[in-house]
């Protein structure tokens, strides 16, 4: 035998090689893992949403998704390991940068102090709630002075009438989703004035307008197509809103289920017309509002926010906090919203 030859069937010879294999292993699976991430960055940056199932998804948790990251490259660094040391610092800070702009708060403008207020609370009741009745009460005891509710049902409209809706909140305005069959509407106990349905390529958006103190704020009720159920209808949905809220004079406020996050291109080019999110204005930016049952993810709580409030700068978000609605699948909220006097 040659002695300077590993002598293969030694009995030491294999948990060498064997922890040899695993570790080449476990490296390949981390390189491959800092690919995908640095695609998941490159994607939010250059506005990319191809592979969607993956991809949007991947970039709504952008919060999170990275998190382990964190933790490799530490234990990279320490041991010396320089270059996935580093590649997973780059991503670290890409994270940062792309997180930051949802952290902290707005000030409020010096105008919202004194400025007349409306309440509006905004809800995606599910087509499939289990607890309709428990739910329509809940929506109709509210306090709001307006109800956005998205995605309500044959049944679900029929217990809202039976626990009274259409004697605390008269004034409505409602559309049919060609998609689903569901109802999209505005419940108001205000008078609606300008009442109109915008089209889009399949469903209609609820808009009207609401007067208080004599100063008006114009209600948009939105329930964009899930990207799922197609990247070309879900982008031109998102597009279809930013004439709507560039156009208008006046205190605006899209309320509603996007049906994305502010790292999905297509919604962060909607604040970009400038829109303020109303969670983020007050120091909400990384809550989260789907989903909470009905997907085997549910199991990890919520885990983005696709439900919004959007002022524009006649308009601002005074407070907002969130409610959970019996049976929902996602998490509504509560939004006060000031008008700007004219």
């Amino acid at each position: 035998m040659d002695p300077s030859r590993p002598d293969r069937t030694h009995p030491m010879a294999r948990p060498r090689t064997s922890r040899h294999a695993a570790r080449r292993l476990f490296a390949a699976v981390g390189w491959l893992a800092l690919a995908v991430l640095t695609w998941v960055v490159v994607s939010i940056v250059t506005g990319d949403t191809r592979v969607v199932q993956f991809t949007v998804l991947a970039q709504s948790l952008a919060p999170w998704i990275f998190l382990p990251v964190w933790v490799a490259a530490i234990v990279a660094l320490i041991r010396r390991r320089w270059l996935p040391g580093g590649a997973c610092l780059v991503l670290v800070v890409a994270q940062v940068l792309l997180v930051a702009p949802a952290i902290g708060s707005d000030r409020l403008p010096r105008w919202a102090g004194n400025a007349p207020t409306i309440t509006v609370q905004s809800v995606n009741v599910w087509d499939q709630n289990p607890r309709p009745n428990r739910a329509a009460h809940e929506l109709v005891e509210s306090k709001a002075d307006v109800l956005v509710l998205v995605e309500v049902a044959g049944y679900m409209q029929r217990a809202l009438h039976r626990a009274g809706i259409d004697h605390r909140f008269p004034h409505q305005l409602q559309a049919v989703s060609s998609k689903t069959g569901t109802n999209d509407g505005i419940y108001s106990r205000i008078p609606l004035t300008h009442e109109t349905l915008i089209h889009d390529a399949l469903n209609e958006l609820p808009a009207a307008t609401v007067t208080r103190g004599g100063r008006s704020l114009r209600i948009v009720a939105v329930h964009i197509d899930g990207p799922l159920h197609g990247r070309a209808q879900w982008q031109s949905e998102l597009a279809r809103l930013r004439p709507v809220a560039s156009r208008y004079r006046g205190p605006l406020a899209i309320v509603g289920d996007f049906n994305a996050t502010r790292w999905n291109p297509p919604f962060r080019d909607l604040l970009a017309v400038p829109l303020t999110d109303a969670h983020e204005s007050r120091g909400l930016g990384l809550t989260r509002s789907w989903p909470v049952r009905g997907t085997a993810f549910a199991a990890f709580g919520p885990l983005m926010r696709l439900d919004h409030a959007l002022t524009n700068r006649d308009a601002a978000a005074t407070r907002v906090r969130d409610v959970e609605i019996s049976g929902s699948d996602h998490v509504g909220f509560i939004v006060t919203v000031a008008m700007k006097r004219a």
